[in-house]
């Protein structure tokens, strides 16, 4: 029954509009009834109407063909606990048992205290409590069984048992500012009538109104029968003016210690109902308050909401800054919690992850704050007042100095990017503290050769990136392939007489000559031809940061002490940017290769944190599944637990649903001829999780969980479900990162949808090579012939991959 109307806006009208706002609509039955995947139409009306519904069953028929569509579930949960915040006592209770569960105890000795703002020697003494929205100066001393919310205690205040206390912003009658003031006992109902027994302050309504001197016509309109009169309509809630008036009030919760002034006060008082309230409550001032105090709470407590456990997010900081008159003192508070993580005292183990997150969290809300063109001091006036003398020489060491001429956008990227190369030093001070100075172990005619597969990533890829896999452990599923009958990545390294170092690319067909240390040192270029290359030369050795050499030692010294020049030469038969693990797997190639030269074979863990070290020096990132995938033959599952160095576990799988001599020729690898560094989709996906961007998170769970269903369909052989899988898994990459796909890869996959179960592109995405999960060797077929007339584009084509058993080979020849 939608429709527009004349000024274009929906709305519901005909027969299905008028039955709605007659009858309703249940979710429990008109709803839920009609999406159960067995239920049909004449089923649905027959149990519909015998569960009470008043609709016809014309519309009923209408009613179902317009929900059957829609995808409905439902889980078992294995284990539960309902609780209920109903009453007020089931506030209490089951905010009790939510404490409990948190901190691990059976029972408490104390109360809740929900976003509170205590300070100045302020204290709650009291227990079974719920004390909430609050800002406290003083003694707040409860009875026990209460519930109070929304006063500022200034002075000692004493609230007996099972007595319950709101203060609520809100405009009068007449739209004038009040506050409402609402005491009553924890056992009052504010449902029950007068004839029910309903009671005030714990005394029935009628001894309480004899009390006070008054009668029922004083708080009910003579229009309110009276079996509809009950608390939630009378009028009988003091508003006054100011906030710190409500303390007036207190001697109702015992009227029986009240004067006759008071009881005066209170008939000459302008009252309201709970009714009234509800609709004339501040909701902008009250919600206001609350995010203030929670504000204030925060900024006392950064060191906590930085933990490495806390979910707490930029996001979160952001909104409470905009919404805020103290800006430069909060981020003042920040940078002072930035220098304090920064200092090694503070930075062991895990805990070393925390600097990063604290300096890229400050640049990205600083980001959102102002115009970025504007100088940091003019957006925010008094911050460099506002920081000590050796805040300020920190800063400055860190590149982030505070002077008039650094502008919003320029500082915010560099705190970014500070972020970035203190998560990549952790990393790389994690593994061996000092490096052997190389020496060359082979005979004058030897080379070493080494070579490895290319690795598919079909399910669990980022969760084994860090810094998210080394404080939550990854999991994935990777499978080493060869393409075109060959291990693709190959590299080749010799002695030589001459002390310099060349390296070659035979995929690139270019070569240089290094005689200068510093030519070696030039590696941070991801994009540099050889930056790789030398990038491994200098962690297994060729340094003064990694190897005790003397001060001043040239390479041509380090190289004549080593036993001779090298010659490096390199083999990537595979396209640039392809998402088959390249640039990992060539990395602990060539890693393998020098370490055999030295005479060393590594472990598969000191390789697989070496390669991660490699990675982090190049500024590239990655994680550790690429040089696993290509490292370890066959298909595998691997896990791996938190803590700085992954301690990575290979379980391995069947490769029947992926092999295509085993599956007919169902998967298919297509190279869709769009290359992306891998480098700018994880900066972004890593700067989002050092965000604690909640969507992020979420995802990365997701993506944790899929990889074991991805495991059991393949331990199964179902083809069906490892494709829906494979698909699912490409669905969530493009969740954590809409960049990873664009209009030429939605309209591949558009073209290539009803022949397959599912599809991903491998790796980060954004292009690269494309796996496909046929439904059947027939709709394979028509892909392939599909694709092969009309490309995807003129260097796009398919590549015959097989699964390679071995993985990582290197042989003296």
């Amino acid at each position: 029954g939608m429709q527009r109307n004349s000024e274009g806006r929906l709305e519901l009208a005909g027969k299905m509009s008028e039955a709605l706002f007659k009858y309703g609509l249940d979710f429990y039955r008109e709803i839920c009834c009609g999406m159960g995947s067995e239920a049909n139409s004449a089923q649905y009306i027959k149990s519909v109407q015998q569960s009470g519904s008043l609709w016809d069953s014309a519309l009923l028929g209408r009613l179902f063909e317009s929900l059957r569509s829609i995808p409905f579930g439902v889980n078992v949960l294995p284990r539960c606990e309902f609780l209920h915040f109903g009453t007020s006592r089931q506030v209490i209770s089951s905010g009790n048992i939510l404490m409990q569960r948190d901190i691990g105890s059976t029972s408490l000795n104390t109360c809740l205290s929900i976003n509170n703002e205590i300070i100045d020697g302020g204290e709650i003494a009291g227990t079974n409590a719920w004390v909430e929205g609050c800002k406290i100066s003083s003694r707040l001393t409860l009875g026990g069984e209460n519930v109070i919310v929304g006063l500022d205690v200034d002075e000692p205040i004493s609230v007996p048992s099972q007595m319950c206390f709101d203060v609520i912003p809100g405009r009068d009658r007449n739209g004038k500012k009040v506050w409402f003031v609402r005491c009553y006992n924890i056992y009052d109902s504010f449902k029950d009538s007068i004839g029910q027994g309903a009671t005030f302050c714990g005394i029935p309504v009628p001894e309480w109104l004899e009390l006070a001197g008054t009668e029922l016509e004083d708080l009910w309109d003579i229009d309110i029968p009276i079996e509809q009169q009950s608390l939630w309509n009378a009028r009988i809630f003091p508003a006054v003016s100011k906030h710190s008036r409500y303390c007036e009030w207190l001697w109702l919760f015992n009227p029986a210690e009240g004067n006759p002034e008071d009881f005066q006060a209170w008939r000459g008082a302008e009252r309201y109902s709970s009714a009234e309230i509800a609709t004339l409550t501040d909701q902008e001032e009250f919600y206001q308050r609350r995010s203030l105090i929670r504000a204030y709470e925060i900024r006392r407590s950064l060191r906590k909401m930085f933990r490495g456990d806390s979910g707490f997010s930029a996001g979160e900081l952001a909104h409470i800054l905009k919404n805020t008159e103290e800006q430069s003192e909060w981020i003042c508070n920040l940078l002072a919690e930035a220098r304090w993580r920064y200092s090694s005292d503070n930075s062991n183990g895990l805990d070393s992850m925390v600097f990063p997150r604290v300096i890229h969290t400050i640049g990205s809300i600083l980001s959102e704050l102002g115009d970025g063109d504007m100088p940091v001091e003019k957006v925010f006036p008094g911050l460099c007042e506002k920081l000590t003398g050796a805040e300020h020489d920190w800063l400055c060491s860190a590149e982030l100095g505070l002077d008039s001429s650094v502008k919003l956008r320029e500082w915010a990227q560099q705190a970014r990017k500070l972020a970035f190369e203190s998560l990549g030093k952790v990393i790389i001070s994690s593994g061996s503290n000092s490096t052997p100075q190389p020496r060359n172990a082979l005979r004058s005619d030897e080379i070493v050769w080494g070579r490895a597969p290319a690795r598919f990533d079909t399910g669990g890829g980022w969760t084994d990136t860090p810094p998210y896999s080394l404080e939550h452990g990854g999991c994935v599923i990777d499978t080493a392939v060869n393409l075109n009958s060959q291990p693709p990545i190959q590299a080749y390294m010799r002695v030589i007489d001459e002390p310099v170092i060349r390296i070659s690319s035979i995929d690139l067909g270019t070569r240089i000559e290094i005689s200068l240390l510093d030519e070696l040192l030039d590696y941070r270029k991801a994009t540099g031809d050889y930056a790789l290359a030398k990038a491994a030369l200098a962690l297994s050795g060729f340094s003064p940061e990694t190897a005790d050499w003397p001060k001043g030692t040239t390479l041509k010294q380090m190289l004549e002490e080593f036993g001779g020049g090298i010659e490096l030469t390199t083999l990537a038969a595979i396209p640039k940017g392809s998402g088959l693990g390249t640039s990992s797997i060539m990395g602990a190639v060539i890693l393998s290769v020098i370490q055999r030269v030295f005479g060393r074979t590594l472990t598969h863990k000191e390789l697989f944190h070496s390669v991660l070290c490699l990675e982090q020096s190049l500024t590239t990132g990655g994680g550790w599944q690429d040089q696993i995938g290509g490292a370890v033959g066959g298909a595998k599952i691997v896990t791996a637990e938190p803590g700085l160095i992954p301690d990575a576990r290979i379980h391995f799988l069947p490769a029947d649903v992926l092999d295509p001599r085993i599956n007919n020729d169902q998967t298919l690898l297509y190279y869709t001829g769009i290359t992306r560094l891998a480098k700018d989709i994880l900066g972004q996906v890593v700067g989002r999780y050092l965000d604690r961007d909640r969507k992020t998170l979420f995802t990365l769970k997701q993506i944790h969980s899929l990889t074991q269903q991805v495991a059991e369909a393949m331990s199964r052989k179902d083809i069906r479900s490892f494709g829906q899988l494979v698909g699912a898994a490409w669905q969530l990459n493009k969740q954590l990162d809409p960049n990873s796909t664009n209009d030429e890869v939605e309209a591949l996959l558009s073209r290539i949808q009803p022949y397959i179960f599912g599809a991903k592109l491998l790796g980060a995405g954004g292009g690269g090579f494309l796996l496909m999960v046929c439904k059947s060797t027939e709709d394979a077929g028509k892909v392939r012939v599909m694709l092969d007339r009309e490309p995807a584009n003129e260097r796009s084509r398919f590549f015959n991959y097989d699964i390679n058993p071995e993985g990582l080979v290197v042989t003296v020849c």
